[in-house]
């Protein structure tokens, strides 16, 4: 499992594969594919900058079961807020070692608790 603690670059946003009227183009043909035509043309179309996200919900199971039979080293990226359920963080070691993911975890520059102290608990 590899922890990655760094920040995602500006430029990441800044540089489209396709023009917005291509992504329209795709969403008419793909509206009514299977959920793995999808990841078969998101596989095609994006190819070595694919990636997959998740937040390791219970449905997160069968997603990653069917984007790694497809890419199998497929980098998967969530993000570790720091205050996740402890069986989250079961279910994320379960996966990665069921499912031989290539984990990359991110994390808040600063710590919850750091940010409790800073701006207090802003959700509450």
């Amino acid at each position: 499992m590899k922890n990655k603690d760094t920040e995602v670059p500006s430029s990441a946003t800044e540089n489209a594969l396709y023009p917005p009227g291509e992504y329209a183009q795709a969403d008419r043909e793909l509206s009514a594919a299977r959920a793995e035509e999808r990841l078969r043309w998101a596989v095609k179309n994006f190819g070595d900058e694919i990636i997959a996200t998740s937040s390791f919900g219970i449905q997160s199971a069968v997603t990653l079961h069917m984007v790694t039979r497809l890419v199998p080293d497929i980098p998967i990226v969530t993000i570790d807020t720091g205050y996740l359920f402890p069986e989250t963080y079961s279910f994320i070691d379960a996966l990665t070692e069921r499912l031989s993911l290539n984990l990359f975890i991110y994390r808040p520059k600063w710590s919850p608790a750091w940010q409790e102290v800073r701006w207090g608990k802003l959700w509450e």
